[in-house]
């Protein structure tokens, strides 16, 4: 049995504890090459360290846009939070081009090059022509974070249409896991948007990060079904919908030894190492659930979901505990385990070779339930809200929110965008969902999955 991730090399190198843009040596390397390739010095450049540009002093004033400040020379350091935001932080770092001979010095970079460099305003003139340039400029570059995978996909395609410019990053284990590390450095996170699913925004309302949405803010909301929206313990919403999801049973007919119709058939020894489950920290322990429902129980009553949980692992058919999304589709495409629980995004446009099969609109009686979620955006209070809105606003447009539901396939939370094709399995009506569909109770669940996340690692972890 092996845990987290399937694939032997992991390119994510960066601390799952706090959301880190790219590294100095990353942002060392862009610029130094900036400056190569347009001739141009950098007047102060410091990164913390040495950036082989010596950092000098430099004389920050005060007057017009910029923040007033003490007109006595200080050294431009490195500044909190620098891997969101180095220079618009600072707007007295700027570029200059070396001049030829005879020739006086003028400014060059773009507005969208030095947005893209970091930069505070546009270089053109003399440095008097600085004041008047609004520091409105620097933010409407902002951070986010999301999933990996073909989520990520999703949102860099809409990006690259949007009126805002998104650094993005991605979890490299559990949302709920990175709810804590978020905690921890609050208010000094380094995000502006982030983005969850219902656990994750009945945390997030509790602790009172999220900036409350209106329409007045996003006024595509107006197409949202009222349902899918959050509150707050004020009633404030906190949420900005962007997809319906779901989590089923599938199984690789092509590589599953025999016809898989119920639940009870995990434990059939013919499937031996070939089942993938995900802890509780993983989406919110849903699977277990779906075995207690299976077994006469609910949210309340989890037992005969751990008595189920038991004896798949005792049983030894438990060939991979996934922590993330990737881990999932890893699994199941290079045909380590052939059954698992998992988003349907996650394996539904696996090649047809591969003969994926979603265990959905079954008899009740088989315990495979379709479980509904909704996705979104959280804008946190301690980030540019007002960039994030219009990001937010933006992607969920019906033009957007289609472009996004097809790449990720997902059903939209806008009325008016259209659902793909390969979302229709996991399109019910209501008389469907009755029969097949389960949406479980997200507050109770997010109360009581650090508690589950305890209790595995004692009764189930010592089993695999």
């Amino acid at each position: 049995m092996r845990i987290g991730s399937a694939c032997p090399s992991n390119p994510r190198t960066r601390s799952v504890g706090r959301a880190t843009s790219p590294t100095e040596a990353d942002i060392r390397c862009y610029l130094n090459s900036h400056v190569r390739q347009k001739g141009i010095q950098s007047r102060s450049l410091c990164l913390g360290q040495t950036c082989r540009a010596r950092s000098i002093p430099v004389h920050l004033t005060g007057p017009g846009s910029f923040p007033a400040m003490s007109p006595k020379k200080k050294k431009i350091c490195r500044p909190p939070c620098w891997n969101q935001h180095i220079f618009a932080t600072y707007p007295a770092t700027f570029y200059r081009r070396t001049p030829k001979k005879g020739e006086g010095i003028m400014f060059t970079l773009s507005r969208r090059r030095l947005l893209k460099t970091a930069a505070s305003a546009i270089a053109i003139g003399s440095y008097s022509s600085l004041r008047g340039i609004s520091p409105s400029l620097a933010a409407e570059t902002i951070s986010g974070i999301g999933w990996g995978g073909v989520v990520i996909k999703g949102l860099k395609a809409v990006t690259s249409g949007a009126p805002v410019e998104v650094e993005w990053q991605t979890y490299s284990g559990a949302a709920a896991t990175f709810l804590t590390k978020l905690k921890a450095s609050w208010p000094d996170t380094g995000l502006d948007l982030m983005q969850g699913w219902d656990p994750t925004f009945q945390i997030i309302a509790r602790e009172g990060w999220a900036e409350p949405v209106a329409v007045e803010r996003v006024p595509h909301l107006a197409d949202v079904s009222p349902k899918l929206l959050v509150k707050d313990p004020a009633g404030n919403v906190i949420n900005v919908p962007t997809n319906l999801g779901a989590f089923s049973w599938a199984c690789r007919d092509d590589i599953t030894p025999f016809t898989i119709t119920k639940l009870d058939d995990l434990l059939d020894t013919r499937l031996k190492g070939k089942v993938l489950v995900s802890p509780p920290t993983s989406g919110s322990n849903l699977s277990m659930l779906s075995m207690a429902l299976y077994n006469g129980g609910d949210e309340r009553n989890m037992e005969p979901g751990w008595d189920f949980m038991k004896k798949l692992a005792s049983s030894g058919n438990i060939g991979r505990v996934a922590v993330t999304d990737i881990d999932i589709t890893n699994s199941i495409s290079s045909g380590e385990t052939s059954v698992c629980f998992t988003p349907y995004a996650n394996i539904n446009k696996l090649p047809s070779s591969m003969k994926v099969r979603f265990l959905t609109k079954l008899d009740r009686q088989s315990g495979f339930l379709t479980f509904f979620y909704s996705e979104g955006w959280c804008i946190l209070k301690s980030g540019k809200t007002e960039p994030a809105f219009e990001f937010a606003n933006f992607m969920l447009s019906p033009e957007q929110n289609t472009k996004y539901c097809e790449i990720i396939s997902a059903i939209p939370a806008n009325i008016k965008a259209t659902a793909p094709e390969a979302a229709k399995p996991f399109t019910f009506n209501l008389d469907e969902m009755d029969r097949y569909g389960y949406v479980p109770d997200w507050a109770y669940i997010t109360d009581n999955v650090n508690a589950w996340a305890k209790r595995w690692e004692t009764e189930i972890q010592p089993l695999l």
